[in-house]
């Protein structure tokens, strides 16, 4: 049986089990890979932020316990939920994929598509929290926001590692449309009955104050 591996992602301006699989992403690998990617195109180094790194656990959680890639989620707008963590953010992004076994994997199918591969080496983000709940991931990325950080990773590329046997014929779909201000909504591609991928388009708003 083929395992399908499905991605979506946002911009946004401000942008059946009953048990939840346990986490057990190497945070720091991933963000290592991020930056390795954003070094090649002279983008600021990624900082790791405990409040973003929250936000991305909790929404991996939901996809998990509830078995769908989605943006949506009951805890708000990815905005709403950067605050609810203490992130009051002047840009906010987000990258989610679903059935990937590690972080080198997921991270090829996003650098392999364009809304994603914008989001990693947007230079306006600055900081990043990821989280990982059974098959789903999430990445979030922020700038002017606060909270926790930890760091930025080494920049260095990650060792060359064996490129996992495609399991998806056809590439993941992708929606964008030009910048739009806020408010924006979610551009849904209907094609039951498997997760369709879902791009927000970028907009930044000024951090209230």
């Amino acid at each position: 049986m083929h395992i399908i591996k499905t991605l979506s992602s946002f911009l946004v301006a401000l942008m059946l089990v009953s048990i939840v699989p346990v986490q057990s992403i190497n945070i720091n690998k991933m963000l290592d890979l991020c930056n390795a990617e954003r070094k090649k195109v002279g983008a600021p180094a990624l900082t790791h932020n405990d409040a973003l790194c929250k936000v991305a656990t909790d929404h991996s959680n939901y996809m998990a316990k509830n078995n769908i890639l989605t943006h949506d989620d009951p805890a708000g707008s990815l905005g709403q939920r950067f605050e609810q963590h203490g992130y009051s953010y002047t840009c906010a992004g987000e990258n989610v994929a679903e059935g990937y076994s590690d972080e080198v994997s997921v991270m090829q199918g996003w650098m392999n598509s364009p809304g994603h591969r914008d989001n990693i080496l947007n230079p306006s983000f600055l900081d990043a929290g990821f989280g990982q709940s059974g098959k789903y991931w999430t990445q979030d990325f922020g700038a002017g926001g606060s909270g926790s950080s930890k760091g930025k990773g080494n920049n260095k590329p990650a060792p060359p590692a064996s490129k996992p046997k495609p399991t998806l014929k056809s590439a993941p779909k992708i929606i964008a449309k030009p910048p739009v201000k806020p408010p924006v909504k979610v551009i849904h591609v209907h094609d039951a009955p498997k997760p369709v991928p879902v791009v927000k388009p970028k907009t930044c708003t000024k951090k209230k104050n």
